[in-house]
């Protein structure tokens, strides 16, 4: 699919993912962080849209303590985090997650722990301010 393509059908499918993050299923979340992770890996897609149209709703939706607790969401939302990380940039994310390692649930740390990790090892730091790092 071409970069053109790619943005059109993001466009048409983000709407319908963005009222899926509020799902309670835990299969269709694993789904919709596939799909959200593709979505945002595809060429044409920019930084601008996902921005605007992905960041806000997926933390709120998705960066939950629950998710910390299902293994089987665990990897799939590390993995779309850092697909996310990619295309805005890793420092806009890490000021997102950073926080979330003064949580008082563990798993909840542990997995903010292993995305600044990966997104470190994946992106470097070389756009992080000195505070944050």
């Amino acid at each position: 699919m071409d970069a053109e393509h790619a943005l059109e059908y993001t466009k048409v499918v983000m709407p319908i993912l963005k009222r899926e993050f509020e799902t309670n299923e835990d299969e269709m979340k694993k789904i919709v962080l596939k799909v959200v992770k593709q979505c945002v890996g595809c060429n044409g897609v920019d930084a601008k849209f996902v921005r605007e149209n992905v960041v806000e709703e997926f933390f709120r939706n998705f960066w939950v303590r629950k998710m910390a607790s299902d293994k089987r969401n665990y990897r799939q939302l590390i993995d779309t985090t850092i697909e996310i990380s990619s295309k805005v940039g890793g420092a806009e994310i890490l000021e997102i997650i950073t926080p979330k390692l003064k949580d008082e649930n563990e798993p909840f740390r542990k997995m903010s722990m292993e995305t600044i990790e990966k997104i470190i090892a994946t992106l470097g730091v070389s756009d992080v301010d000195n505070r944050l790092e």
